[in-house]
């Protein structure tokens, strides 16, 4: 298994991604999640390989669920 690190910028990540994750949780529902990476792609990073995500990042996930959906957040 091979690990990445990354650059965590946890003022931005309290700010506009906590509340979102956590609601996303709650409800089992990764629409707002889906939503936000789809809006962000020139800031979100594959966590499987540390590239920045394009319009078919969908094709990286395994079950697709809000856990691993966030990760891509």
């Amino acid at each position: 298994m091979e690990h990445k690190a990354f650059i965590f910028d946890i003022k931005g990540f309290n700010e506009r991604l906590s509340a979102l994750i956590i609601e996303a949780g709650l409800k089992e529902d990764t629409t707002q999640l889906v939503k936000f990476i789809d809006d962000n792609l020139e800031i979100a990073y594959s966590p499987y390989t540390g590239e920045l995500l394009d319009k078919n990042w969908r094709e990286e996930l395994e079950n697709g669920d809000v856990q691993e959906v966030a990760d891509f957040v």
